[in-house]
């Protein structure tokens, strides 16, 4: 069997998905390979950092994140007394040319990775989803 392909991407987890996105988007020829049957279900992270925001702006999808995302929510301390504080998990920090997002963005990951799966889609390509007899 021959390819002819400039780049082989091994994982179509987030960093295989925003490989692939990027080069789609650039014309690089590319294939994607994945071991598991279905996109993982579960959530390794619960959120995505500022600059992770800037790229995935730049790769065409942060707003279709920022409509499934949420912020962060305070959190709430119970004191033994019985009154409680709330405090953000987060700074307070304001948005700036040099940092336009100025807090993470709560998404997990299996949400994250779907709209990257819809984005690779629009550019006219999708990860493989494997038969368990195809396993390594």
């Amino acid at each position: 069997m021959s390819f002819d392909m400039e780049v082989l991407i091994s994982g179509a987890g987030a960093a295989g998905l925003t490989l692939a996105i990027d080069l789609a988007r650039r014309g690089v020829s590319f294939i994607l390979i994945e071991q598991n049957n279905e996109p993982f279900g579960g959530s390794r992270g619960k959120g995505l950092q500022p600059r992770s925001l800037e790229v995935f702006e730049d790769l065409g999808f942060l707003d279709r994140l920022a409509a499934v995302g949420a912020p962060y929510p305070p959190l709430r301390q119970y004191r033994a007394d019985g009154t409680t504080e709330e405090t953000l998990l987060t700074e307070q920090a304001v948005p700036n040319p040099a940092e336009p997002y100025a807090t993470p963005l709560m998404i997990p990951q299996f949400k994250t990775e779907g709209v990257m799966r819809e984005r690779l889609a629009e550019l006219g390509h999708r990860p493989p989803i494997r038969q368990a007899a195809d396993r390594v």
